[in-house]
């Protein structure tokens, strides 16, 4: 019976680890999800899928130049419709900018499949 419980207690360990919720406090966040993040703001879709192939989480909220904070897709969408205009920001392309805002919902919806 000694032997048991510590197994029983490692079992739980490891069933509550598994069972965490994702950190997606921008303190904790990688490079590469940083990287995706800029590349929503900026329409570079080239980074963009990069960042994505690499599992960055989209679910992360950066602050944005004026102080509200964005996920990627939501950093997108506000560059697309202009709520952001007047900031020291990079030209983006509207059409590069709702290609973007497509491949993060799709991203969204395959993150924690793919990448958790």
């Amino acid at each position: 019976m000694r032997r048991a419980i510590p197994v029983i207690v490692l079992a739980l360990i490891v069933a509550a680890c598994s069972n965490a919720e994702p950190d997606h406090s921008p303190e904790n966040a990688s490079e590469v999800t940083k990287a995706l993040w800029e590349a929503a703001r900026d329409g570079d879709l080239t980074t963009l899928a990069n960042a994505i192939e690499q599992c960055a989480d989209p679910f992360v909220e950066f602050e944005a130049v004026n102080g509200e904070r964005y996920t990627a897709r939501e950093i997108a969408r506000a560059r697309r419709l202009g709520e952001l205009e007047g900031a020291k920001l990079v030209l983006a392309d509207p059409l590069s900018l709702q290609l973007a805002e497509g491949a993060l919902v799709k991203a969204e919806n395959d993150w924690a499949r793919a990448c958790s």
